[in-house]
């Protein structure tokens, strides 16, 4: 099996952006903890009688963090799979200084079967069919997969940001 140039590169430019799923995570963080911060001094100060009439707001706050969670959850999963794609570039690039010909008897279905062992059954069947793209001469199927969790993610970062603003002007207006 082999693959053009343009196609790895293409895998590298597609991972190599996967970088921003860390700083969007650590912002969404950082939002969320910051809001808490200052919601528990709003209600330390105010007392709850007062919060308990913009519970809507409490409510919107809630969601929010809802959302965090999920999108704390998409950029494990990207993390994991741009830790995983650094991790077999440096070996490949290895092996290959030593075993010029590394790829010429590689096994495909073989290293299929290794990397699906340790997966859940629906994880195994997502991997199945990115290896199966793969295979079929598609190497940045993964990459794509990826793209499109990091785009989610920032959408649910970015409804979350709304949320809480939306929520912090509730609660502050109610004062």
């Amino acid at each position: 099996m082999k693959f053009t140039n343009e196609q790895i590169i293409a895998q590298e430019a597609l991972f190599g952006s996967l970088k921003g799923s860390k700083i969007v995570d650590t912002f969404a963080c950082w939002l969320l903890a910051g809001f808490g911060a200052a919601l528990t001094i709003i209600i330390t100060n105010i007392g709850l009688q007062k919060i308990s009439e913009n519970k809507i707001y409490v409510a919107i706050f809630l969601i929010a963090a809802c959302i965090c969670i999920i999108q704390k959850y998409i950029s494990v999963i990207i993390t994991c799979g741009f830790e995983a794609n650094e991790e077999v570039n440096k070996r490949i690039l290895l092996l290959s200084q030593v075993n010029k010909d590394i790829f010429e008897d590689f096994n495909f279905e073989k290293y299929s079967a290794e990397i699906l062992k340790p997966y859940w059954k629906i994880s195994r069947r997502f991997i199945d069919s990115i290896l199966k793209k793969v295979k079929n001469g598609d190497l940045n199927a993964s990459g794509r997969v990826f793209i499109h969790c990091f785009q989610v993610q920032s959408i649910l970062v970015l409804v979350q940001s709304l949320l809480l603003i939306i929520s912090a002007w509730g609660i502050l207006s109610g004062i």
